[in-house]
């Protein structure tokens, strides 16, 4: 704006201030008052509004304040005033019904002063602006909020209609999660806005999760359900603590509890435009707690124990025999897994009277052994000590154990809380300390006699790097029982086991199982690597069970399907051999055997102290691996080292230069040799190793744990690392970018198919003009067509395939041996051996392995020296492998290449 200096100093300053007014508004300066005619000169042009539009109200004194009341009005206008407000209005409607909505808000940028905008029940909306442009912003619960711009001008109405888009066709809303009481009854309601004009045929409650209640009415909007009693509970815990049939202690992890607490519930409304759906989430309170799992634990605090059901018993009758004067009791004997709570130290004996099984279980108070710290602030335990029972001549040695542990994340989580978190708060102890738990006394760290002191220092709420030292010295106590100790893993053992006289051994406070680290390391969320554990082939117990334990080859299939059997063998140092341990002694029974555990591949000893993605966890084996059971080495795979012991073809060397096959084993598990290139006839060994072993750090752990993000569920919170082990292709792209691996993936399956329609032409090209003999295996049942073994003895089917010819042959692995799946043209009656006796069949489609494939003369067809054998030996390796050639892709396609080169007839 240019002022004519003519133009008083006073009216200067009041257009000054009206411009930075209007400026700060966004509103246009437009016709005021008018003065009239004075000694100078005609009647002057329009002035300017005096009014404060911007916040205040209040006028400038000087400028604008003309008769001296503080405030700005019309009265203070030279002359008559103009109008300067606007009308906006319309009518708010649904999109899918086009009728009006009431109740929507409606906000101003900016905002007016003392204006509140809401439809009415026609949908209508309607107020008077000052002019200048403006964001109205529509919203209303169940709708996309909406947005728009409207310019109001002096004495106009501005219609703005808008059209809202439900959020979805029919809400449904169950109601907020409850609270209930184990047993009780709780009444559930649910409300249903039709938002697209369609009809309501019917309401429906239903239970989609948790222990099971029942509902009184559930085709009503409102109805009442009642829910189970602690035994039903108790069930539901168990079965998602996915234990097989064994007599234990019940390991409970925090994540399984709280999932066993809650019952889902589900109401569906049914419109004439589809079904819609809401959930409810309703949580009791049940009388358990965190749980390791083993036989020593802490007084006061309930112990649940799972008892085997053997053959026909269904039912049990446990006794409990508990030390003088103890008030313990069971809480429902014949329960299949009874709930006892310790409140005296010794040891108690549970007794199945039915099943005649026994267990017995030591509990004590806990014992903290942090006395002091070394030079470089890390703790001591008095336990470990050079003078004290655990030195380098006892059987648990001090440099061993306690001094590697003092290195560890482990020693010193709480320390690095207390001096550096902000986040550290007194839940935090139930892991970062020993035996917290406010509903129990038993000398946990809740218990000492200067905790309440120590909390209400506000240390763990105010990091200072002096914090520990001044802990140390100043609540001794407390600072006993800090970190993970010794008996945070192992439980107590300050009067009974391994330090009580009553000695027990390891058993009972030594375990592999994934329990005793689930304590902490299971519960949702970033800590939930328990649960991604249970969701990979690692975490199987029936894979363990079935193989670990197996009664045909404890001693070589429990290296890799046994936690302790993997511990036992790495042990020997020579990885080519079986277990040389005696397999029951060291657990691989049905009973006791553990799949591979948290402990199998890390020392918990001598874990680092960073986790996450970016972390310096320690494996049992890292860097170089030893002579693997595939007659090859790894060489610089990192942390990947310890997948490739078990991940490789466990069958010794097969290539050309090593010669024909030395048995009929198949290859499994291969993704080591595919990484390194080797064990593939046809090819040259070693050539073609993956650049993902070489350029990677890490190796496997790279993709398939650190740098591809956990499953939803149990969750990724912050940089959890996935020991779901499943890769995400997507990770592929952080090296070579934009590509598409499904093509590449499917191409490898197109030409590994073409490798096995070689191996089928060749193979029916061999046998349609011979009579065979054969020991056929039923691929339903697992039944062979003899009982007897090995299969060079056993081939008692004879097919005459010049009248009865093979229509289909695919590669087949059977018991581990190389096999053929075959389809003939006619059905054909077999005699399958089974426990009870022979099964009669008819059919045309069964499995054959190699070595049972004879000729009339009862000789091998394709014998260990046949090209087919080898074949089928290369198609099998790079099937086990599993990565449609993402491992190597070079190297698979050159093994699939040369072999389909191959005169397979021979």
């Amino acid at each position: 704006m240019k002022l004519d200096p003519k133009i008083s100093v006073s009216t200067k300053r009041r257009m000054g201030s009206l411009s930075r007014l209007f400026f700060a508004t966004g509103l246009s300066l437009l016709a005021g008052c008018q003065g009239a005619s004075g000694p100078q000169g005609d009647q002057g042009t329009d002035g300017v509004h005096c009014w404060d539009l911007n916040t205040n109200g209040v006028c400038d004194p000087v400028s604008e304040d003309h008769n001296n009341d503080g405030a700005c009005t019309v009265a203070d206008c030279q002359g008559e005033s103009s109008v300067t407000e606007g009308t906006i209005t319309g009518t708010v409607t649904n999109v899918l019904t086009q009728k009006p909505i009431a109740g929507v808000q409606i906000s101003l940028d900016p905002a007016i002063p003392g204006v509140s905008l809401t439809t009415d029940d026609t949908g209508v909306y309607k107020t008077t602006l000052p002019f200048g442009a403006y964001s109205l912003l529509f919203e209303k619960s169940n709708f996309a909020a909406v947005n728009v711009s409207a310019n109001l001008a002096s004495s106009t109405t501005t219609t703005k209609n808008i059209a809202m888009t439900p959020n979805s066709q029919v809400i449904v809303n169950a109601g907020a999660d409850l609270i209930a009481e184990v047993g009780g009854t709780t009444q559930l309601k649910a409300t249903i806005e039709i938002m697209d004009g369609s009809t309501l045929s019917k309401t429906t409650w239903e239970q989609t999760a948790g222990a099971t209640a029942s509902i009184d009415d559930p085709g009503k909007d409102i109805t009442q359900i009642t829910l189970p009693n602690t035994e039903s509970y108790k069930q539901e815990l168990i079965q998602k603590l996915q234990y097989p049939n064994r007599l234990m202690v019940v390991g409970i992890n925090p994540d399984a509890l709280a999932k066993a607490r809650t019952a889902s519930f589900t109401v569906t409304a049914t419109t004439s435009s589809g079904t819609y759906q809401h959930t409810v989430d309703v949580t009791v309170d049940l009388p358990y707690s965190p749980s390791t799992g083993l036989q020593n634990v802490p007084k006061n605090v309930p112990v649940m124990v799972q008892g085997k059901s053997i053959d026909a018993y269904a039912s049990f009758n446990w006794t409990l025999v508990s030390p003088d004067n103890s008030q313990a009791a069971l809480d429902h004997p014949t329960s299949p897994a009874p709930v006892f709570t310790p409140d005296l130290g010794g040891k108690y004996v549970l007794t199945d009277t039915i099943t005649n099984q026994s267990i017995h279980i030591y509990a004590e108070d806990w014992w903290g052994g942090i006395k002091t710290q070394d030079e470089n602030g890390r703790p001591v335990m008095g336990c470990g000590t050079t003078m004290s029972c655990h030195n380098n001549n006892s059987k648990v040695k001090k440099d061993e154990y306690f001094t590697v542990w003092a290195q560890s994340g482990h020693a010193e989580i709480f320390i690095d809380n207390l001096n550096h978190a902000p986040y550290q708060k007194e839940s935090c102890l139930a892991c970062h300390a020993v035996g917290y738990d406010k509903s129990a006394a038993n000398n946990g760290i809740d218990d000492a006699g200067d905790f309440d002191d120590f909390t209400a220092s506000g240390m763990m709420s105010n990091p200072d790097p002096n914090n520990w030292t001044n802990m140390l010295a100043n609540y001794k106590g407390t600072a006993a029982l800090t970190n993970v100790q010794c008996e945070s893993c192992h439980g107590p053992m300050k009067l009974t086991g391994v330090h009580g006289n009553d000695t027990v051994g390891d058993p009972e406070c030594v375990s592999i199982r994934s329990d005793v680290c689930a304590m902490c390391h299971g519960q949702n969320g970033r800590y939930g690597r328990h649960q991604q554990w249970q969701k990979s082939g690692h975490g199987s117990y029936a894979g363990a069970i079935s193989y670990g334990a197996s009664p045909y080859g404890a001693s070589d299939c429990g290296r890799c399907h046994a936690g302790q059997g993997f511990l036992a063998w790495i042990a020997q140092g020579d990885l080519t051999q079986t277990i040389l341990a005696d397999t029951e002694t060291i657990g691989l029974t049905p009973d006791e055997v553990h799949p591979i555990t948290c402990t199998a591949c890390h020392d918990p000893h001598a874990v680092g102290n960073t986790t996450g993605i970016t972390n310096d966890a320690t494996v049992r084996i890292s860097g170089d691996t030893p002579m693997l059971p595939a007659g090859v080495t790894a060489i610089g795979a990192g942390r990947g080292a310890v997948c490739f012991v078990c991940h490789n073809s466990a069958k010794g060397l097969h290539n050309d230069s090593a010669g024909d096959l030395a048995d009929w084993s198949a290859p499994h598990a291969a993704q080591g040799d595919l990484m390194l290139g080797e064990n593939a006839y046809f090819v040259s060994p070693g050539t073609l190793r993956s650049p993902h072993l070489y350029s990677i750090k890490d190796s496997c752990t790279a993709c398939h744990m650190r740098l591809t993000p956990p499953p939803q569920e149990p969750g990724d919170i912050g940089d959890s690392t996935n020991h779901a082990f499943v890769a995400d292709m997507a990770i592929c792209a952080k090296c070579h970018g934009d590509y598409d691996w499904q093509e590449l993936r499917s191409g490898h399956q197109a030409q590994l198919a073409s490798l096995a329609d070689k191996i089928k032409d060749d193979a029916i090209a061999s046998l349609n003009s011979l009579t065979v003999r054969v020991r056929a295996y039923d691929p339903e049942s697992g039944l062979f067509s003899s009982a007897s073994y090995p299969p060079p003895a056993a081939s008692n089917i004879v097919i005459d395939l010049a009248t009865n010819p093979i229509v289909d042959i695919q590669p087949y692995v059977i018991w581990n041996d190389l096999a053929f799946l075959i389809t003939l043209q006619d059905a054909v009656s077999i005699d399958w051996v089974s426990k009870t006796g022979e099964i009669t069949t008819t059919t045309n489609h069964f499995g054959v392995q190699l070595e049972s494939l004879k000729n009339e003369d009862d000789l091998v067809i394709f014998d260990l020296s046949s090209n087919m054998s080898k074949a089928l030996w290369n198609y099998l390796l790079i099937e086990s492998d599993r990565s449609d050639g993402i491992h190597n892709t070079r190297f698979s396609y050159q093994v699939i290449f040369e072999t389909i080169l191959q005169d397979l007839s021979r």
